[in-house]
Parts: C-alpha cells; sequence; structure tokens
C-alpha cells in the first residue's frame, strides 16, 4: 500500500512534467511568431491581446490552441528552482506535509524525557524502551566509563540493567527416595517477588499449602508441591517454594521437608534484609488435607499415634 508521501511525490512528478510541456508549447510558440514578419507578428500580438473575434491569423494556422507543434531542443533549459517550488506548492495544496520519517525533519525532545529518575536510571529506562542490545549497551556504558569516570558504571548491560541471574533448572532437581525434588527457597521466593518494590510491612506472616495432585489420569506420576503465600499482604500471588514429583508421595518425610524445615528455622532467627531494611519472617500456618496432614507429621494411619 503506497504512503501518504509516495502519493504527494507521484503528484509533484505529473504537475512537473504538465509544466515542462507548457513551458516548451510557450517558447515554441515564441520561436514562431519571432520567424514571422514584423507586421504580421505585431498583428498576431495585437488580435491575441483584444481578443479579434475573427479569430487568429491565417498564417497561425496549424498553431491554434492545442495544436502547437512539438520540438524538444538538443539541450532543454531546466526549470527553475522557484518553479519547481510553486509547482510542488500547488500540487499538494499549497502547503507542504511534513514527514517524521524524513531524516532532515527535526523533532522537539523534552529536557526532561525521563522526569526525576536518576542518571543510571534514565538509561536503563532508555535501553529497555527502545530496545538495546547488551553487546551495543556494553560499548555505550565503556565510553561512558572513559569520559565520566566519576559515575562508576558497571562493565556489563546485565549488571546495569539488574538482570537475574538464571540457575539451571536442572541442576536444581535432585533425586530423593521415590522420586525427583527441585526446591526454589522461601528466601528466593521473597527476593524474587520484592525485587522492584518495598514490602509496606515489617513483618512477614507466612501460609504454606501442602497437598498431592496427579498429572495424567492415564500415569501414577504426581506432583506434591509446597506452596507460600503471605498472609497480611494479599495481593502478592502464591509463590512455589518445593515440587516432588514421583509415582506415589514421598517415602519418607524428613527428605521432603527437611532443607524446607531448615530455612524456615533460619528466617525466624534472623530475619530477612530486602531493599536494605530488615523484616522478620513468622510461620502463620501450614495448611493440607488429611492425607497430607497425615504425612507432614509422620503419623502412622493404622495406630494414629505419632513414633517416638
Amino acid at each position: 500500500m503506497a504512503s501518504k508521501r509516495d502519493f504527494y511525490s507521484g503528484r509533484v512528478q505529473h504537475a512537473t512534467a504538465r509544466n515542462r510541456k507548457r513551458r516548451l508549447q510557450q517558447l515554441e510558440w515564441e520561436r514562431w511568431l519571432a520567424e514571422q514578419p514584423e507586421s504580421s507578428n505585431a498583428a498576431n500580438r495585437a488580435s491575441a491581446l483584444q481578443g479579434n473575434e475573427a479569430g487568429p491569423d491565417p498564417s497561425l494556422q496549424g498553431y491554434e490552441a492545442g495544436t502547437v507543434p512539438m520540438e524538444v531542443a538538443d539541450n532543454p533549459q531546466p526549470q527553475s528552482d522557484s518553479d519547481d517550488d510553486s509547482v510542488v506548492a500547488e500540487s499538494i495544496g499549497g502547503d507542504s506535509v511534513p514527514d517524521d520519517s524524513d531524516p532532515g525533519i527535526e523533532t522537539s525532545v523534552p529536557d526532561n524525557p525521563f522526569g526525576l529518575l536518576s542518571y543510571e536510571d534514565g538509561l536503563r529506562l532508555w535501553a529497555l524502551k527502545i530496545g538495546q542490545t547488551h553487546s551495543a549497551l556494553n560499548l555505550l556504558l565503556g565510553h561512558l566509563r572513559q569520559h565520566d569516570p566519576g559515575r562508576k558504571l558497571p562493565r556489563d548491560a546485565r549488571t546495569f540493567l539488574n538482570t537475574p541471574v538464571a540457575r539451571s533448572t536442572q541442576s536444581a532437581i535432585t533425586p530423593i527416595s521415590g522420586g525427583e525434588i527441585w526446591y526454589q527457597g522461601i528466601e528466593t521466593c521473597l527476593r524474587s517477588y520484592f525485587r522492584y518494590t518495598q514490602p509496606a510491612v515489617e513483618r512477614f506472616e507466612i501460609d504454606f499449602f501442602v497437598d498431592g495432585l496427579p498429572l495424567y489420569k492415564s500415569s501414577r506420576t504426581q506432583f506434591w508441591p509446597i506452596l507460600m503465600g503471605i498472609h497480611n499482604l494479599p495481593n502478592a500471588p502464591v509463590m512455589t517454594v518445593r515440587i516432588f514429583c514421583g509415582e506415589s508421595k514421598p517415602l519418607y518425610a524428613e527428605e521432603y521437608l527437611g532443607q524446607f524445615v531448615e530455612e524456615m528455622n533460619e528466617l525466624q532467627r534472623v530475619g530477612i534484609v530486602i531493599g536494605k531494611r530488615y523484616y522478620t519472617v513468622h510461620l502463620r500456618s501450614i495448611i493440607a488435607d488429611s492425607p497430607a496432614r497425615s504425612f507432614i507429621k509422620v503419623l502412622n494411619r493404622t495406630t494414629h499415634t505419632a513414633p517416638v
């Protein structure tokens, strides 16, 4: 589909061609008049000016309007720039149409395009907004470090953009009795969710959810996740702390819960620091159905008594 600029360009070309044709006809007419005898030439000019109803001079037969013979000169004189400008203005309605894609047109940019953001934050927003590659940003950071060493900018774009370090999921999966287990951790969940915001509380009251769920109707494979929710921050999403995968529930509760219990005890004891602020962590409840609750409490399903 032709753009607006292509449309106006076509109109300009047609107008320029028509103007050149009229100019050639005028030059041919004046040349022919110059070749006529002086008396006949004067009579013809007077007749043209007075609008003689008798018609043109018989000697001009064949040169009436629309029948002037066209002869292109060997070296035609190009029309002046002013003529071209008048044709362009006439063809597009007298006013030029600005085109933002024209590199010759300057566009105004506000003095504070990123508001009150700092130097580094504004540069980060610029890089993310226009989709700068890491290699291009590395070159820019190197140039800024060379000419403005007082800024203490990092060398790598990933450090500058605070890109999270991607850990290998495969290496985080550990085989245990009855299947495999993946552990993300309570602290990792909290830091990941609050990496760009500051929690509005001073204490995290956490609920944990434990349950088993089958993956397929035709298979015995099932998940046993440990999910986490912050009770006093209801807008925070449910986060995944640990997932066990096997053909049955975990065989030993110590393998399933050991790392989780150790981290939770440590967080309740020392708390967590997020964004240079200290927060305490409190275990509010563990929510589970009867089979999961029995497994967590390590109850004997036959006697319903806890082993010594």
